[in-house]
C-alpha cells in the first residue's frame, strides 16, 4: 500500500461534492428544518437537555446536531472558514471540531452554537482527528499534512493540548513519515493512554503511554486492515474501522484485543450497505456510522447509518447527511 492515506482522505470527500448540498441534512424534523437557514448556525433551546449526534459535514462546511437517539433534527453549527473534518467530545459534553486545510480546532458546549474557545494550530498542521483523555482532559490531535511534517522533522506529528488549551506540545511518531504512510486517527482509554493509528505497507498501530512523551509501536497480529480509520475504546477492546474492508468498496469494524505483548485483531463486524465510512462512534449497543458516499435519500452522497453492535448486519435507521465524516454523541448534564 504505502499511501499517505489521510491526505486521500481530503481527495476524497473534494471528489464527493462539490459546494453545499442542495437537500435538508435530515427528514425525520420537517418542523425543525422549517427554522434552518443555511449558512447561519442555530439550536434548538430544548438540546441542552438531551443527548446530541453531532456529524461534520466538510463539504457543507457545517456541523449538524441531532437529539439522540431519536435523530431529530435539532441545529446546525456553520460560520466555518472551510471544511471541518474531525470531531471528538470530552466527559463534560464540549465537543471538539477540527477543521483540515485551513487549520482550526474550535471547541463547543454541548448544545451550543457559539465557540467556547479556538486553539493554535502551528502553520502548515492539518488537523484531522482528535480524541480527549477522560482523565486528565488533555486533547490530542492529528496531523494529517504528513508530507510538510516530515521535511521539517523527518516525522509526522501528534498535537497534544495540556488540558484542551493553549500552544500544543508535538509527539513525534517516527514510524511514520516520508514513504512510511501516515498517522490517521487516535482515541484514549479510560486510563489516559493514546493509540493512533496510520498505514504504511500495512496497518500500524502505536502508544503513548500516560505521562510519556515517546509514542511505542504496537505489533499487530491477525486479519490485515487495509485501512484503518477511527477508533474507539469499549473498556475490553479497541475498536477501530476499516473503510476499506478486504480491498472492497465497503467498510467493517474490527476488535482488538491489546495487551503488553501485542495487539491482536479478532472480531469482524460486517456493516452491510456502507460503502467508505472513517469515523464512527459506539454508543452503548449502537454504531454510528457517517458515510461520505452511501445514498439514502439525498441528491447526493452522504449518510449516516445506525448499526445493531456487535451484530452489525444491515442498519436499523438511516438518514443523509451530505458527506458525513465524524459522528460523536455528547451527553446531557
Amino acid at each position: 500500500m504505502n499511501r499517505r492515506y489521510t491526505l486521500g482522505v481530503i481527495a476524497a470527500l473534494m471528489l464527493a461534492g462539490c459546494g453545499g448540498s442542495q437537500v435538508a441534512p435530515a427528514g425525520r424534523a420537517p418542523q425543525a428544518l422549517a427554522t434552518a437557514t443555511h449558512g447561519s448556525s442555530w439550536v434548538l433551546p430544548e438540546a441542552k437537555s438531551e443527548d446530541l449526534l453531532y456529524v461534520t459535514s466538510p463539504n457543507d462546511s457545517a456541523v449538524f446536531i441531532y437529539a439522540y437517539p431519536k435523530d431529530k433534527f435539532v441545529g446546525e453549527i456553520t460560520g466555518f472558514t472551510k471544511d471541518p473534518y474531525g470531531a471528538c467530545v470530552d466527559k463534560l459534553g464540549d465537543v471538539y471540531v477540527l477543521e483540515t486545510t485551513v487549520p482550526t480546532i474550535v471547541e463547543y458546549a454541548h448544545g451550543d452554537n457559539t465557540p467556547l474557545r479556538t486553539m493554535f494550530v502551528p502553520e502548515g498542521d492539518e488537523p484531522l482527528a482528535c480524541a480527549v483523555d477522560p482523565s486528565s482532559g488533555d486533547l490530542a490531535v492529528t496531523n494529517a499534512d504528513n508530507v510538510t511534517e516530515s521535511r521539517r522533522h523527518g516525522n509526522s506529528t501528534i498535537l497534544l493540548y495540556k488540558h484542551a488549551k493553549g500552544k500544543p506540545k508535538l509527539i513525534y511518531d517516527r514510524g511514520f513519515g516520508l514513504g512510511a504512510g501516515a498517522v490517521g486517527f487516535d482515541v484514549y482509554d479510560s486510563a489516559g493512554n493514546l493509540f493512533v493509528d496510520g498505514d504504511g505497507d500495512q496497518i500500524r498501530l502505536d502508544e503513548l503511554p500516560k505521562g510519556s512523551s515517546n509514542l511505542e509501536n504496537i505489533a499487530v497480529s491477525g486479519t490485515l486492515i487495509y485501512q484503518p480509520g477511527g477508533m474507539q475504546w469499549s473498556g475490553k477492546y479497541l475498536s477501530i474501522i476499516d473503510s476499506e474492508c478486504g480491498q472492497q468498496r465497503t467498510s467493517c469494524d474490527f476488535q482488538l484485543q491489546v495487551s503488553s505483548s501485542g495487539a491482536t485483531i479478532g472480531n469482524s463486524i460486517s456493516l452491510s450497505g456502507s460503502v467508505q465510512v472513517y469515523q464512527p462512534w459506539i454508543s452503548g449497543h449502537t454504531l454510528i456510522a457517517p458515510d461520505i458516499y452511501r445514498q439514502c435519500g439525498g441528491s447526493q452522497g452522504g449518510c449516516v447509518d445506525l448499526y445493531k453492535y456487535p451484530k452489525g448486519g444491515r442498519p436499523t435507521a438511516s438518514f443523509p447527511v451530505a458527506t458525513a465524516f465524524s459522528a460523536v454523541v455528547s451527553k446531557a448534564r
